[in-house]
């Protein structure tokens, strides 16, 4: 089914009762995240808007990060059958969201360089035709309909929500402390990565059961983590703009005694990306520092 109403939101901002049971509460933020799922994927055969890709990827990664919180609240097997083929459908838009953002976020430098543009933007339309056919596939539309059938049964946990969702959240945000000083200490773009996924958990866990505590406790938390979100998403993304620009130069055949032109021009786009990429690690050693000294905040 098509879809013309514009890309869906998967911020998740619903009223939870303290005591309501476990499983219903998670299975209650899962269909919200699944109609959001099936919104946007139904935007993205017209690629009109490359939000409907996004905001897809987002509703389907916060659906697996809530899994794995959930599987001691609901049915183990299928916990982890979920998490595997959710996990299995989001990452097939890895590249097409990547080159989203670089074509996005770069389009007038990558205007100015059209062999550059043409390249990326033919991998970019191919990335594309194979993300819309993976998921208007059969396998695909049965993961769909089973996940859905999954999420309308009561199976589960009747533990009350609210010292659950504490413990999960306390867990994430003790994860992004840990490995956010390690990150500081060695510098990896690997650990960075890291980091940023467990930014992003604590994040969403956060978020889907924020109604549960008092708005000065949890809110800012959130700001403190979207500020850290914001310079590791820079970080991330940038290298991997600099990986893409090193990949389109050998696959274009370009070198200095070829086209000494483009070659000097795609080099200093590297170099721009890699100081970009030191800036953002700047900024962010300094809100790391802030939110670790702020730690009391969440601390129980």
């Amino acid at each position: 089914m098509k879809n013309d109403a514009p890309p869906l939101s998967a911020s998740v901002s619903i009223q939870l009762d303290p005591a309501m049971p476990a499983a219903e509460a998670v299975r209650l933020i899962l269909r919200f995240l699944l109609m959001v799922m099936r919104h946007n994927a139904a935007g993205l055969p017209a690629d009109n808007d490359i939000e409907y890709l996004h905001k897809l990827r987002v509703a389907t990664r916060q659906s697996r990060v809530l899994l794995a919180q959930a599987k001691m609240v609901l049915p183990a097997a299928a916990v982890a059958r979920f998490k595997r083929d959710l996990k299995s459908v989001g990452q097939v838009s890895n590249k097409l969201r990547d080159l989203d953002v670089y074509l996005k976020e770069k389009e007038g430098e990558l205007t100015a360089v059209p062999p550059l543009l043409h390249h990326l933007q033919k991998i970019r339309d191919a990335e594309w035709r194979r993300t819309v056919t993976v998921w208007e596939s059969d396998p695909v539309g049965r993961i769909i309909n089973e996940w859905d059938s999954f999420l309308q049964s009561g199976e589960g946990s009747d533990a009350p929500i609210r010292p659950l969702a504490q413990k999960w959240i306390q867990k994430r945000y003790e994860k992004v402390l840990k490995n956010g000083r390690k990150t500081l200490n060695y510098h990896s773009e690997a650990q960075y990565h890291a980091l940023r996924i467990h930014c992003k958990k604590l994040r969403y866990t956060t978020e889907f059961f924020a109604s549960l505590f008092p708005v000065a406790e949890i809110e800012p938390l959130i700001t403190q983590v979207k500020a850290l979100q914001t310079d590791l998403g820079l970080f991330n993304d940038v290298y991997i703009q600099r990986m893409m620009l090193m990949e389109a130069k050998e696959a274009m055949g370009v070198d200095g005694r070829s086209s000494p032109p483009l070659t000097h021009t795609l080099n200093e786009m590297i170099q721009t990306l890699k100081q970009e990429q030191q800036a953002a690690q700047t900024s962010f050693a300094h809100k790391f520092a802030q939110f670790d000294t702020d730690k009391a905040i969440y601390e129980k």
